[in-house]
């Protein structure tokens, strides 16, 4: 649904314009009207919901109101109005619809900020985190200093001290996009700029916010031994997520905070929280956690692909040795498909620097493992082989590399599985 707006100052109009639209498919070229529960709000420059009063309504207007839209197009005309609202639309995703109003980064960044509407408040920080990632990335391709626009560091301040959100919400909306969601509003992808752009986010995020992340860690503190409830576990998201933001600054006193928890944790949720904090610094305490987690889980198999998944994924200059020598490890086995797809691909699939190395050192290290996998089990080496099948979604350095990859592959004795999506991989570039 598209929507436009107009905003008459001396009578106190606003008026909305409202395009509902369907693309054809099969059997049917032309599509009528849909029946669409739009609910809207109109928030007001101090964050509150205006009245919304139609034109010839006589009553004082509701702050919240859901409109039935069945035509192609339908105009609402709000009076009485004392200044310009911004629009909140499609209130607690009463329809499922995609929604396509000209917001900018200002507009989204005070809804982040004010909209009474949780569902549209995380909507518009989500566009907003977008938003402005994506435009670093193209500033970090191109060279330019970053900087975040006015108001994004704000709107993340004022979810974090909303003390009215729940604690799971605030998490899900303080979480940035991530990496491989990124990379897919790119028709050429740069591993390295994505990378980049967004941890310079979060970095800026954690020192602007030092103070209120570290509030909202000490203040979300389990008050009792663990027990799983919806309330304990938003609490456990949010001091977790606070505790990211803190280990990202790669000072001291951050990793001290991981360290401790790690080792007063009393749940598998806090141990995992404080070593991904720690994976994020250069701490010799990330060590020495590992190879405590270690000794303590080894015997239990699915926390122990974890494990492995964990050091696999994370983004350091290193992890490709690491992985290396993770494949020498006693519990790791060719043989074993679940470590398998942990190790080599956590590596593969969710390292994207990693794997996407500019020297291609990554793509050899795969494309040998696919090998040796391929005379074990070639279904999950099938499985694999799939990272290289969007090669042409890269810039051209990375796709001759790939490319030289697939070809040696294909030049071997494959099983049936693992030619066929080799083959189909390089004939789409044909």
């Amino acid at each position: 649904m598209a929507v436009e707006d107009e905003w008459e100052p001396e009578a106190g109009r606003y008026t909305l314009r409202l395009r509902q639209s369907c693309s054809p498919t099969p059997g049917q070229p032309v599509k009528l009207p849909f029946l669409i529960p739009l609910r809207i709000g109109l928030v007001g420059p101090d964050g509150a919901d205006l009245p919304m009063r139609l034109e010839g309504e006589t009553d004082g207007g509701a702050t919240d109101r859901v409109f039935r839209l069945s035509d192609a197009e339908q105009v609402l005309c709000f009076t009485g109005l004392p200044v310009r609202p911004v629009p909140s639309l499609n209130r607690g995703f009463s329809a499922p619809i995609r929604v396509e109003y000209p917001y900018v980064s200002s507009t989204l960044a005070f809804l982040a900020a004010h909209d009474n509407d949780p569902f549209n408040r995380w909507d518009a920080g989500e566009r907003l985190a977008l938003s402005v990632l994506l435009d670093l990335v193209e500033d970090v391709r191109a060279g330019r200093a970053l900087a975040l626009p006015a108001g994004f560091v704000e709107a993340f301040a004022a979810v974090l001290g909303d003390e009215c959100l729940e604690p799971n919400l605030r998490a899900e909306m303080l979480s940035l996009p991530g990496e491989a969601w990124l990379a897919e509003q790119f028709d050429t992808v740069d591993p390295d700029a994505i990378h980049a752009a967004r941890e310079y986010v979060r970095r800026a995020l954690a020192t602007e916010l030092e103070a209120q992340w570290l509030v909202a860690y000490h203040g979300h503190a389990p008050e009792a031994v663990y027990r799983y409830t919806p309330d304990e576990a938003g609490r456990r998201a949010l001091r977790n997520l606070a505790l990211v933001y803190l280990a990202s600054l790669d000072s001291p006193a951050g990793a001290r905070l991981a360290e401790t928890q790690f080792h007063e944790a009393d749940n598998m949720t806090d141990a995992m929280g404080a070593l991904g904090a720690l994976m994020l610094t250069e701490d010799p305490a990330y060590g020495v956690a590992l190879a405590a987690f270690y000794e303590r889980w080894q015997s239990d198999t699915l926390v122990l692909n974890k494990w492995f998944g964990l050091q696999a994924a994370r983004q350091h200059s290193d992890t490709l040795a690491e992985v290396e020598r993770l494949m020498a490890h006693p519990a790791f086995s060719l043989g074993n498909p679940n470590r398998v797809y942990a190790l080599l691909g956590g590596f593969m699939m969710a390292n994207p620097t990693g794997f996407h190395a500019a020297d291609g050192s990554g793509y050899r290290f795969a494309a040998d493992q696919v090998l040796a996998l391929d005379a074990r089990n070639p279904q999950v080496a099938a499985r694999l082989v799939k990272v290289f099948s969007r090669w042409r979604r890269y810039d051209v350095g990375r796709q001759a590399l790939m490319r030289a990859e697939l070809e040696r592959l294909k030049a071997q004795e494959l099983s049936p599985d693992v030619y066929e999506i080799v083959s189909k991989s390089l004939a789409d570039a044909a």
